[in-house]
């Protein structure tokens, strides 16, 4: 079933399927500590919202570490992240979390691989906050083309990072997400401007079909909400739908299996 032949249930049943374990980093104690920055940010690996499912309060956890004043506490934002999305696969929980892959994948981030030069925290942080801006004001393309500019960040990791800064407006845009739109694309092509290939540097290509990705999925929520649509979480609560919501029902329901 494509998504123009869902109806509001399909939507709400659609979302209570999303699974994707709500691993973090949080900030730690110096014994504690398995990530260490040059600015002296020490974290270690949190995964107490896993067993309850709290995608919401990961939701929250990192908005508020992105909007925050604080230069560390953004730069803890980036690092959990990419800890998160590093921890499972897209065929999770058939296929088992990596934490030690993940808090690798984090520490690229601030110490980049052998044998390449170490990535410049300024850098870093001033095209992180150069991506959060241009988001802030509606600039969507240009704030994936400045999170794409962080060394070991390309558009699904990017567009993760936009995602938890501004979950009502951005969504993520990865592999999966890449080739089910490039499927819908070559039935109907009222998606074609939303396929792109994920691999490789930013384009303009990249950031307009971005945009267009975010902004239906932004649509899309507004006109479930405008139908009275609520999904509900894992302990039962109504919630109002935010353009990532239904982006991760397009995860769930365009899933091979799903009849």
């Amino acid at each position: 079933m494509e998504p123009s032949g869902w109806a509001v249930s399909d939507w709400e049943d659609g979302r209570s399927r999303y699974r994707y374990p709500p691993a973090r980093l949080i900030v730690a104690s110096s014994s504690e500590a398995e990530l260490r920055s040059s600015c002296g940010l020490e974290m270690r690996t949190d995964v107490s919202l896993v067993a309850t499912d709290a995608t919401n309060e990961l939701d929250f956890y990192h908005e508020t570490l992105l909007r925050s004043e604080r230069t560390s506490d953004r730069l803890a934002g980036l690092l959990s992240i990419v800890f998160w999305g590093f921890f499972a696969s897209a065929d999770y929980p058939r296929r088992k979390a990596n934490p030690a892959r993940a808090l690798v994948r984090a520490a690229q981030i601030l110490h980049g691989r052998t044998g390449r030069r170490t990535p410049e925290a300024e850098s870093t942080c001033a095209s992180l906050d150069a991506a959060l801006l241009h988001l802030r004001a509606g600039r969507v393309s240009e704030a994936l083309k400045e999170a794409m500019a962080i060394d070991y960040m390309g558009m699904s990791f990017a567009s993760k990072l936009l995602m938890f800064a501004s979950p009502h407006r951005a969504v993520v845009y990865d592999k999966v997400i890449s080739e089910r739109l490039a499927t819908l694309a070559e039935r109907d092509p009222q998606w074609r401007s939303m396929a792109v290939a994920t691999s490789g540097p930013f384009s303009p290509a990249k950031g307009e079909a971005y945009e267009r990705w975010c902004a239906f999925c932004a649509g899309q929520a507004e006109r479930l909400n405008d139908q009275g649509s609520r999904w509900r979480d894992r302990s039962g609560e109504a919630q109002s739908w935010r353009a990532v919501d239904v982006e991760r029902t397009f995860f769930a329901l365009t899933r091979p299996a799903y009849p």
